[in-house]
């Protein structure tokens, strides 16, 4: 295998609300890592009632150490109680390298992913975002083709989401990073 770095997305539809969600994911993603909070778990904006994914968690790692871990490979599946729905996007090389991009407050992120059916990639690069990240399907297994992560003035978000969903096989939601301000705690529940 390369050195190079894997993008992985793990998508989750659930009705949990933020705190009762991290509670039950961070031990549940410490099977991938020692601290959850070195994975980015970004959640859906809640005025958005048609973002079909509550949650979107991405974490990056060296194509030798990817592996599925949320579901030990299955690219479906359900929290027991159907706390979640667990959609495994698979792994995703950065199209171009990836610039740490510090978004302001005013910023709004706008995550789409883009079917395996699209055939004009560069479309995305000129729908004026502040910056753009586009990761391509590392695997032909994966769920989407392309995944987009769009930072934009929040003034303007909702005119570039409207059009990202007005194209043909793409699915998009804003987003917001899920903070952890508080030390991992033993919980009863579980998400596996």
């Amino acid at each position: 295998m390369t050195t190079e770095n894997i993008v992985q997305f793990v998508c989750f539809a659930s009705p949990l609300g933020t705190d009762a969600f991290k509670e039950l994911w961070e031990p549940y993603a410490r099977i991938l890592v020692k601290d959850p909070a070195s994975i980015l778990l970004q959640e859906g904006v809640a005025d958005q009632k048609s973002t079909r994914f509550t949650y979107i968690s991405q974490h990056t790692c060296s194509a030798a150490d990817f592996q599925f871990a949320f579901m030990k490979g299955k690219s479906k599946s359900h929290f027991p109680e159907h706390k979640a729905r667990v959609i495994q996007a698979g792994g995703y090389l950065p199209v171009a390298p990836v610039v740490a991009y510090k978004q302001s407050r005013s910023d709004a992120k706008i995550i789409a992913l883009v079917g395996h059916g699209e055939t004009d990639p560069a479309f995305y690069r000129d729908l004026g975002a502040r910056h753009t990240n586009m990761y391509e399907a590392y695997y032909e297994n994966c769920l989407y083709g392309y995944i987009m992560e769009f930072f934009i003035p929040a003034k303007d978000a909702a005119a570039l989401l409207s059009r990202l969903k007005e194209r043909p096989g793409v699915e998009a939601g804003i987003y917001q990073t899920c903070l952890f301000s508080r030390p991992v705690r033993k919980v009863s529940g579980s998400l596996s």
